[in-house]
């Protein structure tokens, strides 16, 4: 994977007298070979060379992809382009972007909408450190680092092991500059600024859309995605995105020059979408490539794919084995269905916040009577179909959602406290965490927005695109692939709501009628297919479960807390316990770590 790391010196005292020779090198240690390092001022910068410009005093930088042209020339354009300019019309892609401008001490950190490349940072002082992996910023010496205690908890009851609310990592001292966030450093003053995001922002009706008129646009997108590329590689899973994606590239390649890769779990109570893929591959004449994961080798992974996310993303397993399959092949870039529902307005998991917004505002006292949601989250209430049929608001959140919808509820004045919603063993955690002022300020800082607007926000950053797209981007990448989505670079996007007779669905389907089997666009989703086998799931969290109490142990002081967390979540804190193994020593391995390095070989047996 490419990379980029450096540091910025607020106060405009030069950077090698901030930042000594040895962080310097420890830092770059751990970026990777090759990069060209960059002194000026305040300024301290290294990236590979072919993703850096400069123009007297003024450097860009960037890891990631760009779309429209070479990057040589569209790096010479961008860093010729005043501020104000790049800022209203950033380039399209999934990358992360440095301009620096050293003589007059402005520097700017920018990423994509969809945050397909991370980008870290820590503020020590009158210094600004950098880089697009956490681990770099621990070799400086100047992090401490273990564990935010804050957001870990935070990111268990959200059942996802994420950061929910914010820019703080899960190591202490460590942010992360949330998906198209930018950061302004001028003057010595430091501010943060969301950009504009048309996939969250509620959708107005546009002129009609014809099948026609989507398949040209998502053949332009398609080729602004190839871009140079005359061999591509394809992830079908068998579903009706991906499978339009390959018709799509055998449209501009040809389909000598497009292989499908598709990957299934050796487990036979999974469901398998592989006879779909395959379907696909023979009408449209493609080579079809399947990369069985087996489970001795998926669990081998785990410690090596949480070293590379700096992230405790168990649903990512299978895409280190089809790096390596990709990698074989001699491909250096896959196209990816990824978001193209969100482009399409196809209510997904956000459909339920879609509906639930405009349900407040008739729901009666909605502290007390959104309280049957608990028996569903926490009971396996029986009757969640019951409440949809009544109004799609109703429906209780999935569990990924559940605690950031009732937190932006309780800072938005709708409830007034998250307790109730929860078992009375975890009404104290919940409290805790629900009103700490980071969570307080990602809340309020939104609340003049739309509340629809709020929800989807959250949940782009928190979920929906950001966590599931940014980890596949760097599972691929780190072992020498490049993940790349045609659907977010549509230059319409998302297609307005009522935009014409047909729904976004009905309008991919017939736009891609020629192309797809019927048996593909008519049959129903199977929703996480692609994600991870449930029996591997529960497998993995009952071997881990020993390290479940000394996370526990690790984040919650009080004795009887802990307890009720571990009963209550007992594979997220096992899970954590992982990554807390690699990144809470405060000396992180300089290579990816093995079952064996960490003492876990009974995770095999």
């Amino acid at each position: 994977m490419t990379a980029l790391c450096g540091a910025w010196v607020l106060s405009g005292a030069r950077a090698e007298a901030a930042l000594d020779p040895a962080s310097r090198r420890a830092v770059l240690g751990a970026c990777g070979t090759g990069l060209r390092e960059i002194l000026d001022g305040p300024l301290w910068l290294a990236a590979a060379q072919e993703n850096l410009a400069s123009r007297e005093r003024l450097y860009l930088a960037f890891t990631g992809f760009l779309t429209d042209g070479e990057t040589t020339g569209r790096l010479e354009r961008l860093v010729a382009l005043p501020e104000p300019e790049f800022l209203a019309a950033p380039p399209q892609g999934h990358y992360a972007l440095i301009r620096a401008d050293a003589g007059l001490g402005r520097l700017t950190l920018y990423r994509d909408l969809f945050g397909g490349a991370p980008l870290y940072y820590a503020a020590l002082g009158e210094l600004l450190l950098f880089s697009t992996h956490a681990k770099a910023l621990l070799k400086s010496g100047m992090i401490a680092g273990g564990v935010d205690k804050e957001t870990a908890v935070e990111s268990v009851l959200g059942s996802d092991l994420g950061v929910i609310f914010g820019s703080r990592s899960l190591i202490s001292g460590i942010n992360e500059l949330p998906p198209g966030q930018v950061m302004r450093v001028s003057q010595g003053h430091l501010s943060l600024d969301q950009r504009p995001n048309p996939f969250v922002s509620p959708r107005e009706q546009g002129e009609p859309r014809s099948p026609r008129r989507l398949r040209a646009d998502l053949l332009d997108a398609t080729l602004r995605a190839v871009g140079p590329q005359r061999r591509i590689a394809v992830a079908l899973s068998g579903g009706m995105d991906s499978s339009s994606v390959a018709a799509l590239a055998v449209e501009v390649l040809g389909a000598g020059n497009v292989e499908a890769f598709t990957y299934e779990f050796d487990d036979p109570s999974h469901p398998c979408e592989t006879p779909y893929a395959a379907l696909v591959c023979r009408r449209l004449g493609i080579r079809q490539h399947i990369v069985r994961i087996d489970y001795r080798r998926y669990v081998e992974a785990l410690p090596e794919l949480f070293w590379r996310l700096e992230a405790p993303r168990l649903a990512t397993g299978a895409w280190v084995g089809m790096s390596r399959a990709l990698k074989d092949g001699g491909f250096e870039r896959i196209l990816t269905g990824d978001g193209l529902e969100i482009a399409l307005g196809i209510p997904m998991r956000p459909g339920l916040i879609d509906a639930l917004a405009p349900a407040l505002s008739w729901i009666p006292c909605p502290q007390k009577t959104l309280r049957y949601w608990k028996a569903r989250r926490f009971y396996g209430w029986p009757l969640r179909r019951l409440a949809r049929l009544l109004h799609p608001g109703l429906e209780p959140p999935a569990p990924h959602s559940y605690h950031m919808l009732l937190c932006v509820l309780k800072h938005n004045e709708l409830i007034q406290d998250l307790a109730p919603f929860y078992p009375a063993d975890l009404q104290e955690v919940v409290r805790n965490a629900a009103g700490s002022s980071r969570v307080r300020e990602a809340v309020v800082e939104r609340r003049q927005r739309p509340l629809m607007e709020q929800f989807r926000h959250h949940h782009h950053n928190s979920y929906t695109l950001h966590r599931l797209f940014r980890s596949k981007q760097i599972a691929f990448r780190e072992m020498g692939a490049f993940p790349v989505c045609p659907a977010f670079f549509l230059r319409d996007a998302p297609i307005p709501e009522a935009a014409g007779p047909l729904t976004g669905r009905e309008l991919e389907r017939a736009a891609v009628r020629e192309d797809v089997p019927g048996e593909v666009l008519n049959r129903p989703k199977i929703v996480n297919q692609a994600i991870i086998s449930s029996q591997w799931a529960r497998k993995i969290a009952a071997s881990l479960q020993p390290l479940a109490p000394e996370t526990a142990e690790r984040l919650i002081p009080e004795p009887r807390a802990r307890q009720d967390m571990l009963r209550r979540f007992p594979r997220e804190l096992a899970l954590l316990g992982l990554w807390l193994r690699i990144f809470d020593s405060g000396r992180v391995p300089t290579e990816p770590p093995t079952l064996e390095s960490l003492g876990l070989e009974r995770l095999l047996g």
